[in-house]
């Protein structure tokens, strides 16, 4: 753990430090980012209730995948929205399972109606 604010550390030095299980440089990156990622998700959530789930959940995966993460070019921001995607894709895909109801003489059209 180094003593140098996180404002003046770029996201690449804190994910290394991250790789070596320093708690600070996790905290700092949720501090940068967890805004960004907060507003992304209540962009993609069907549901309000699950923003913070979806944003908690992006930040769990980068820290689960710590050691294997890699990102391109040097903000992790981007890495972190496109877990976020995912999980809200998921997310919006269980919910809408649980909540469909079937169709009750429903037959489906087959061919085009034409208009004389």
């Amino acid at each position: 753990m180094t003593d140098q604010p996180a404002i003046d550390v770029s996201d690449r030095e804190l994910l290394d430090r991250m790789r070596r299980s320093d708690a600070s440089a996790f905290s700092a990156l949720m501090t940068r980012h967890g805004a960004a990622v907060y507003r992304y998700a209540w962009a993609l959530a069907d549901e309000s209730s699950q923003v913070d789930d979806l944003t908690q959940e992006a930040f769990l995966v980068m820290w689960k995948q710590r050691r294997t993460l890699s990102i391109v070019g040097i903000s992790v921001l981007p890495w972190l929205l496109t877990t976020c995607r995912f999980t809200a894709f998921n997310a919006n895909r269980r919910s809408r399972k649980e909540r469909s109801v079937a169709l009750v003489g429903y037959v489906p059209v087959s061919g085009v109606v034409s208009r004389s």
